[in-house]
């Protein structure tokens, strides 16, 4: 879909790998840690405005892997929401 990688924990997707490149799930929980750091989020296409609410971490975060986990858990708990947020959906019934 965007060429790269999904990352997935307890069946949601919370990261994507892009161009080598690891971005984090955000959402209003979150968001605001990654635009406090001037981050942007991902854009698939350079010739597309479409952005999709995946950030990436800081650089120091992936030197420290402590420091990543405190990147990691909030984007899987984004995930889980936006997952909780989506009405099921609903399988026709014939008759």
């Amino acid at each position: 879909m965007f060429g790269g990688y999904a990352v997935y924990c307890d069946g949601v997707v919370f990261a994507l790998v892009a161009r080598n490149i690891l971005h984090f799930k955000a959402d209003d929980g979150n968001r605001s840690d990654y635009e406090a750091l001037g981050l942007r989020p991902f854009k698939p296409f350079d010739d597309k405005p479409t952005v999709l609410p995946y950030f990436p971490p800081p650089d120091s975060a992936l030197d420290d892997p402590d420091e990543l986990l405190l990147w990691a858990r909030p984007a899987l708990a984004a995930a889980i929401r936006t997952a909780a947020a989506k009405k099921p959906s609903r399988k026709k019934v014939k008759a």
